[in-house]
C-alpha cells in the first residue's frame, strides 16, 4: 500500500490513465514535495485528508489539472504551508476558492508578501466554475496563451510557450 512508502519525495503519475479517486492513503506520505496527477481520469472529490500533509509534509507542488475531479476544493489544502504550485484547471469543480488556500497567495513581490504563504501558481477554471479573486490565472488563459507543460530530464514539471509553425500552401 502506497501510504506505507512514507520517505517518497516525489510522486508523479503524469499522464498514466489512472481511472479511480485520489487516494486518501497519499495522505500519509511524509516527504512528499511534489504530487502529479494532471492529465488522467481522476473522478470523485479531492480528499481534505490531502491537508494533513501539511503537518508534516514539504509539499510544494499538487497537480491534478486535466482529471474529471467533482465537488468543491476543500479549505484544508490551506494547510499547505510549503505549497508553490496548485494546478487544479480543466476538472468539474465547483464553488469558491477557500480562503484558507487564498492566504497561502503571495503577491509577486518579493518585498511585499500578500499573506505568508509562499503559493505563486494558483490556476483554476475561474469565473465559470470557480470564483476566485486570489487565482494566478484560470483555466481560460491556459488556452489563449498557447502553453504547454511537461517534465524535464531531471524530471522537473515545466512550462514552455509552444511556437506556432505557419504551414501555408501557395
Amino acid at each position: 500500500e502506497i501510504g506505507y512508502v512514507t520517505e517518497l519525495e516525489d510522486l508523479n503519475f503524469f499522464a498514466n490513465s489512472l481511472t479511480s479517486t485520489i487516494p486518501i492513503e497519499f495522505s500519509q506520505l511524509t516527504a512528499l514535495s511534489t504530487l502529479d496527477l494532471d492529465r488522467n481520469a481522476l473522478t470523485g472529490p479531492i480528499p481534505s485528508e490531502l491537508g494533513l500533509l501539511g503537518r508534516w509534509s514539504p509539499l510544494e507542488a499538487f497537480l491534478v489539472s486535466y482529471n474529471k475531479l467533482t465537488g468543491t476544493i476543500p479549505s484544508e489544502l490551506g494547510n499547505l504551508k510549503q505549497l508553490h504550485s496548485l494546478y487544479l484547471f480543466s476538472n468539474d469543480l465547483t464553488g469558491t476558492m477557500p480562503n484558507e488556500i487564498c492566504d497561502l497567495r503571495t503577491d509577486g513581490n518579493v518585498f511585499e508578501v500578500r499573506n505568508s504563504g509562499l503559493l505563486d501558481a494558483l490556476w483554476v477554471d475561474c469565473e465559470v466554475k470557480i470564483t476566485c479573486t486570489c487565482c494566478t490565472s484560470c483555466s481560460e488563459d491556459y488556452y489563449h496563451d498557447e502553453r504547454d507543460y511537461f517534465h524535464d530530464e531531471e524530471d522537473n514539471f515545466v512550462e514552455e510557450v509552444v511556437e506556432e509553425e505557419d504551414n501555408f500552401d501557395e
